[in-house]
């Protein structure tokens, strides 16, 4: 309409990679009010007021309005992910409240702690009982008058960066499948700034190409997602600040095999089949590949998609230390038998202990990469204390048969936080024999300060059996004199 309002903004554009002054139709913001900030999801309130910014005030103020434009341009990329994956509910997105020149820092009691500014950052806060929207935050504008030194390793403004907005919208899209709390967690760190990325088009985040006269975050660095990657390391997954980099790099990697279209709805896809309790790696990774191979099957066929997800795990996954499903049959998992084993203890110093039955009960039955752990019970006469063996250290790679190195590694340690203590319900004599057994394993297999011990689980090719035999046994010899020895195949 030749008389339609429009209004100023800075945009992303992608083919010359630089921002630029924009005017742009009202109607592109997808208002759902004539007079305030209001959006089909969302609404803009200025600091902690319970108003909502009108029109009037914001059609002034370039800064606010290409906020309201990224915010809509995220929700409207989101739709259009989900119209793609062919959902009913594509439209129904979490409601929040976005907050611009929030003042005060967040507090988990009240929502603000008066006592420090907000500043130089932005963040997402889920919904609690005194408030049951989510509501997203924007600092004030920071300025340094006079001060240039520094000032380069700071944002100024992240209600102006369009990687700082998108990812701080798409923790409302994880949170939904993945719990509200999953906030800070490497996984949905990741996953947002992978959608950042993705919406810019760009693998460039929160560096002064993709935020105008902004620098750097305080404690996010930006970073090139295109870089080289190293291989998956568990310590990520409790603690994300150790390496901002490899999850949204690898996803990044992975939209260069697959395509930006296919990458989006797949990634969207897996998000909506995690829950709180999803790691990256296993559970996420697995759902990541479950989804391609439902989205690529509808056009390409079964006998193509298995062939690419094959591809998939064999130059992209594996390279970086990542096992799906589709490598089972290449892993330890596929060797070890799927059933509780019952061995004879043949350390003849258990003699002394126990005068009836003296076995071991080992349980490989859920031995995988969600839970690479061999589970003990050693049995004697009519008591029972129980051991675990967990190989979570090792690199994923090391699973796989055809490595150099043919054992894993594993720490043995008691399965109870408190095994001194019997289980309740035995008679005072099975107490004292539980009281023997504790203090043998403690004393003859555990080391004294950390009350755990080396282990090594082998494996080898049978070629005349044409099959893997497995033992697991101590690290070093001399402890338990390989009277500990357990086999693990041929069952």
């Amino acid at each position: 309409m030749a008389n339609e309002p429009k209004v100023s903004i800075l945009d992303w554009e992608t083919n010359k990679r630089k921002f630029m002054t924009r005017e742009i139709p009202i109607t592109e913001l997808h208002l759902s009010s004539e007079k305030k900030l209001i959006f089909e999801h969302f609404e803009i309130h200025r600091g902690m007021s319970e108003e909502i910014i009108s029109l009037e005030e914001a059609m002034k103020d370039k800064r606010i309005m290409t906020l309201v434009y990224h915010l809509s341009k995220a929700e409207q990329n989101f739709i259009g992910i989900l119209d793609k994956l062919d959902q009913k509910d594509a439209k129904s997105l979490p409601r929040a409240i976005i907050r611009i020149d929030a003042p005060f820092a967040f507090s988990p009691n009240e929502y603000t702690d008066k006592n420090v500014k907000l500043r130089n950052t932005a963040l997402t806060i889920p919904p609690s009982q005194f408030n049951q929207d989510s509501e997203i935050w924007f600092g004030q504008k920071w300025s340094f008058p006079g001060i240039s030194l520094f000032a380069s390793d700071r944002i100024i403004d992240t209600a102006s960066c369009p990687d700082a907005i998108y990812h701080e919208y798409a923790h409302l899209i994880t949170g939904k499948y993945m719990g509200e709390n999953s906030i800070g967690r490497s996984l949905s760190e990741g996953l947002s700034d992978y959608f950042a990325a993705s919406f810019l088009d760009y693998p460039s985040l929160y560096d002064a190409r993709t935020c105008p006269e902004v620098k750097r975050q305080l404690f996010v660095r930006g970073f090139q997602l295109q870089n080289a990657l190293g291989l998956y390391n568990p310590n990520i997954e409790s603690n994300f600040k150790s390496d901002f980099h490899f999850i949204p790099s690898l996803l990044w990697k992975y939209r260069l095999f697959v395509g930006k279209e296919m990458a989006d709805k797949t990634i969207l896809k897996a998000v909506q089949k995690s829950d709180p309790s999803t790691r990256f790696y296993p559970e996420f990774v697995d759902n990541l590949s479950k989804s391609l191979f439902e989205e690529m099957i509808k056009t390409k066929g079964e006998s193509f998609t298995k062939e690419y997800i094959s591809f998939i795990e064999r130059d992209l996954f594996i390279p970086h230390g990542l096992i799906t499903q589709v490598s089972y049959e290449n892993s330890v998992f596929s060797q070890t038998p799927n059933q509780t084993i019952h061995l004879p203890n043949i350390d003849d110093r258990s003699k002394s202990i126990c005068k009836g039955p003296n076995e071991w009960e080992i349980h490989t039955e859920d031995f995988s990469t969600k839970d690479p752990s061999v589970r003990l019970k050693w049995k004697c006469d009519s008591v029972s204390i129980a051991l675990i063996v967990d190989f979570s250290n090792n690199v994923p790679t090391q699973f796989l048969l055809d490595q150099p190195q043919t054992f894993l590694t594993g720490n043995l340690k008691f399965a109870s936080i408190s095994p001194n203590v019997p289980p309740t319900g035995y008679s005072h004599a099975e107490k004292t024999q539980y009281g023997k057994m504790f203090q043998f394993i403690k004393s003859k297999y555990l080391f004294y300060r950390t009350q755990e011990q080396d282990m090594r689980l082998y494996y080898k090719r049978d070629p005349i059996l044409d099959r893997y035999q497995l033992s697991l046994e101590f690290a070093y010899p001399g402890i338990g004199n390989r009277e500990f020895a357990i086999p693990l195949s041929g069952f």
